[in-house]
């Protein structure tokens, strides 16, 4: 309702209670003389006073309504920007640590077949040790040595 942007609230109880007060009037002054010719344009503007008022009173309920519901939902977005920026850190931390890990293998292996590099002969053939010796060498985890065949 745009009206009720442009009015003030207290404007907006002003014109129920303006309504409210001139329907009762318009019954109790009915029984003056002079005033009683007037009693029925009273009457209908107090109706229509009531009615307005009535309408208006029900958007601004609407209205504060509507803005507890956002205020409850901005809450809940903004605990849901807490869980997804801990899920973040906690992903890229588990990211990091699975790429030292498999960097730390990568560089056993290496290691490990530098060491045995002699065990292969000039023809390229792979002797069955030193299938073994890279076996054991993937396998390895980092930080535990490999049994010698």
């Amino acid at each position: 309702m745009w009206l009720l942007t442009i009015l003030p609230v207290l404007f907006i109880h002003l014109i129920f209670l303006s309504g409210v007060i001139l329907v009762a009037a318009s019954f109790l002054l009915r029984m003056i003389p002079f005033i009683y010719s007037y009693t029925t344009l009273i009457r209908i503007i107090g109706f229509l006073l009531l009615g307005t008022g009535l309408y208006l009173q029900g958007g601004l309920a609407s209205k504060e309504a509507q803005a507890i519901r956002v205020a409850k939902l901005e809450v809940q977005l903004a605990d849901a920007r807490t869980k997804a920026a801990k899920a973040n850190v906690e992903v890229v931390t588990r990211y990091v640590t699975d790429t030292q890990v498999v960097t730390k293998k990568g560089d056993t292996v290496i290691k490990y077949i530098r060491d045995n590099a002699p065990a292969i002969d000039g023809e390229c053939t792979i002797s069955p040790d030193v299938v073994h010796a890279h076996n054991l060498a993937a396998e390895l985890s980092g930080d535990s040595e490999p049994d010698k065949p």
